[in-house]
């Protein structure tokens, strides 16, 4: 998965303050991954930040995302201190910004752009760090990126540029508008960034951790228990089966399905990605990796039960967890001649309609686990089980590289709440659903 899709993983689903410009491409990034986020001034406005902070700082959040500027920001302390108070304890911190190491000289044009905006220079990593600790943040991770080397597509690129040349296009400064010929005449290439992760220190003492909601959810837990001690673990949800495994808030085990989904989760055993996704420290996360594996040994001998699908009726009911999903999944089903399953794979998590998958991921687990059959599903967000151009795409390049190696799609399903889309039963995919 690329780095960015990682980093977008994380950003919380609710309750997210966004200080960045409309329009821009991170600030997008925010906005489409977070259910409403408030958005604020960009970090480098800092007479704007501080007047919006004034009018917000009795509201507190679960995440802070800085769409770029996070070096002018540190320079105003007040500011900073202002916005640091509205963080939950505990919440998540997110930024982007430039980094001048390793920057082409087509990238240094943007990096003048960028300075030219913030009015001031770019901070190393250590002094970041530094700054960023003293603020009251813990667990602070840097990813390095480079976008001639990383994944970042032909449309980031046309979207970034052409929000850079609108702000260029509009100012009255002499040295933007020299900015705005040079980047018209040599085109531009994008400077290195870096994206930022960390955490408020402190436990959390506010929302769902209130001590009303505190006594709230215990007393959730312990009726788990007892449902548990009484009639079966079978009549536990999966949120109160991790929470009564891990011993933590029911709240905390929602975020973790909320993150991943129910299949996902067994794919999981990366202890740092799992604790860096999830704020949480490495002794829990321990714990549900240890957790998984024990549901994977369990799980995978049992795949020789699993159902047959002959329909894709049959293939959404199966594929009802996907339902309620807060990301977009990509979900494999490979099949045998007969159509049984005998392999469920969750392929690729965040913008999986974006084609940012290829067929050869798709494609990979049918060889290894030797099936004849596909079909793969992904969710959509917006609750329209209509397929978009990319999706068109995608399945054909899966169609035609499956037949290829003789392997034959059966389906694509667009999954949104009650309703779904087949690329079959539209006449869209040339396997028909028959039964050898």
């Amino acid at each position: 998965m690329a780095k960015i899709d990682l980093f977008i993983k994380k950003i919380p689903d609710d309750g997210l303050l966004v200080c960045g410009e409309k329009g821009e491409y991170w600030t997008d990034i925010a906005r489409f991954s977070s259910n409403k986020p408030l958005l604020m001034p960009p970090a480098y406005d800092i007479e704007g930040l501080s007047s919006a902070v004034k009018k917000i700082e009795s509201e507190y959040y679960k995440g802070l995302f800085f769409a770029w500027g996070i070096s002018r920001l540190l320079q105003e302390r007040s500011v900073l201190t202002g916005l640091m108070n509205c963080l939950d304890d505990g919440g998540s911190f997110f930024a982007v910004e430039a980094m001048e190491s390793g920057a082409t000289p087509g990238g240094q044009r943007h990096l003048r752009y960028l300075k030219h905006i913030y009015n001031c220079d770019f901070l190393p990593k250590n002094r970041l760090a530094q700054v960023l600790k003293s603020a009251g943040l813990s667990q602070i991770r840097f990813q390095e990126f480079y976008p001639q080397n990383d994944s970042w597509n032909d449309k980031t690129t046309d979207d970034c540029r052409r929000h850079i040349e609108k702000m260029l296009a509009v100012s009255d400064n002499p040295a933007r508008k020299k900015l705005l010929q040079d980047i018209q005449r040599e085109g531009l290439e994008f400077s290195p960034f870096i994206l930022i992760y960390a955490f408020k220190r402190g436990a959390k003492t506010l929302g769902v951790d209130s001590p009303k909601s505190r006594k709230i959810d215990l007393e959730a837990r312990q009726n788990a228990r007892k449902k548990l001690v009484q009639n079966g673990a079978s009549v536990l949800n999966d949120a109160e089966l991790i929470s009564l495994a891990l011993d933590c808030e029911l709240e905390l085990s929602h975020r973790i399905l909320q993150q991943y989904g129910g299949k996902s989760l067994l794919k999981e055993n990366d202890l740092g990605e799992l604790a860096s996704l999830l704020g949480i420290d490495d002794d829990r996360a321990v714990n549900l990796i240890a957790m998984l594996e024990t549901g994977r040994r369990f799980f995978e001998p049992k795949l020789n039960k699993m159902p047959e699908i002959h329909s894709p009726q049959e293939a959404f009911e199966y594929l009802a967890d996907m339902k309620l999903l807060k990301r977009e999944h990509l979900r494999g089903l490979y099949l045998d001649v007969r159509g049984k399953i005998i392999w469920d794979e969750v392929i690729a998590i965040g913008n999986a309609s974006r084609a940012l998958v290829t067929p050869r991921e798709i494609l990979a687990p049918a060889i290894e686990q030797g099936a004849t059959g596909l079909i793969i599903a992904h969710n959509h967000l917006s609750e329209i089980a209509r397929p978009s151009q990319d999706d068109i795409e995608l399945t054909i390049q899966i169609e035609n590289a499956a037949n290829l190696m003789k392997i034959s799609l059966w389906d694509h399903l667009i999954i949104t709440g009650d309703e779904y889309y087949s690329f079959n039963a539209a006449g869209k995919i040339k396997t028909k659903w028959k039964i050898e």
